[in-house]
């Protein structure tokens, strides 16, 4: 993979995955990370006989006003902590890895209401997504079975489209939560920069980095990690892996500057119109979002406002979902052009 394709992936709309059969440069810092929940002595022969009880169930958020969306200065924060990576200051020579331009689909602070809900407190493990499978309703996800990186029980379901989701979580009596749902459960009125708070801890999400390897083991896992691994991590009403270990489908629609698409063959996305909106959701566009980075993003793609997209059909080593159960309507919001030229972001 192009170092220019794996940026693009989360900045523009390029779909990118990571090969099962890369070779890892990192170490992970105890053998065999993904077996953290088995018993010691089952490390060595592989044998699964029990595992560590899953963190499970859901956490009600009541009825709120929220902040959502970044300004100047947060995305001129986070393209700092983003020069700040092995690769933070390549690129093309004319399209630098953390210019501001990438982060422009978040600007556009304004205010969301949104109706109370209630979000499952962790991603969607491969075992309670298999029960959808054993009943008919989803398709089998996209790893090859018994694929140790993948195909654990207590991992979150990975190679899922963004129907695959939806499927499920209608199967369970949800759905997939809209984007200013998910960024309201990451963020909080406190308008939080992470899930945990404002400051930025590698130890407490599985992440990856901006590097010729994304992959990252320094937290534990050089891969996906069981749900519920980082406790630590969790916000303050108890939602677990809303940063890193695997992206997570949203219902919301991306849409694209036309000119740009039309002038060059890149879809860049717009950002938010800044009105105050009550349970929005984006209906148009050419793909979905998703919310919350993963064990290759690197640490200023963790926050709560960063976004990402891609095809609907798409189905990537490194996206899975959660649901909200509720009985909202959501309402048609719009994003718009950027009028305003960004500054270059340079130090």
């Amino acid at each position: 993979m192009s170092a220019k394709l794996r940026h693009m992936r989360g900045a523009i709309f390029v779909v990118v995955s990571v090969a099962a059969s890369s070779a890892l440069a990192h170490t992970p810092s105890r053998p065999e990370a993904f077996s953290v929940g088995l018993r010691s002595a089952e490390h060595a022969s592989g044998a699964v006989i029990e595992l560590r009880a899953s963190p499970s169930g859901t956490v009600l958020l009541p009825a709120s006003t929220f902040v959502m969306g970044s300004d100047i200065a947060e995305i001129t924060l986070a393209a700092l902590q983003c020069q700040r990576e092995p690769w933070g200051r390549l690129g093309d020579e004319d399209d630098r890895f953390c210019e501001l331009k990438h982060f422009a689909t978040e600007i556009g602070e304004h205010k969301v209401t949104l109706s109370a809900f209630t979000i499952d407190r962790t991603e969607v493990t491969v075992l309670a997504f298999d029960r959808c499978v054993g009943a008919g309703v989803c398709n089998p996800p996209g790893f090859r079975r018994g694929d140790p990186r993948f195909d654990r029980a207590n991992f979150p379901v990975t190679m899922v489209s963004w129907s695959d989701g939806a499927d499920y979580c209608r199967w369970v009596g949800g759905a997939l939560p809209t984007e200013a749902q998910w960024e309201y459960a990451a963020r909080g009125i406190e308008q939080r920069r992470y899930p945990w708070g404002n400051v930025w801890n590698g130890s407490i999400a599985n992440h990856g980095s901006l590097a010729d390897d994304p992959t990252d083991a320094s937290d534990g896992y050089a891969w996906v990690a069981p749900v519920g691994s980082f406790p630590e991590g969790a916000t303050p009403t108890g939602i677990q892996d809303l940063a890193g270990n695997v992206e997570e489908w949203v219902q919301d629609r991306m849409d694209i500057d036309q000119a740009i698409y039309k002038r060059n063959n890149t879809a860049i996305a717009l950002p938010y119109l800044q009105a105050a909106v009550t349970n929005p959701i984006a209906t148009t566009g050419l793909g979905r979002r998703a919310r919350g980075g993963s064990f290759i993003r690197a640490a200023h793609q963790l926050r709560a406002t960063a976004r990402f997209a891609s095809l609907d059909t798409t189905r990537s080593e490194d996206t899975g979902f959660r649901c909200v159960y509720g009985s909202v309507t959501p309402t048609e919001a719009s994003n718009i052009k950027l009028t305003t030229p960004l500054p270059t972001g340079d130090d």
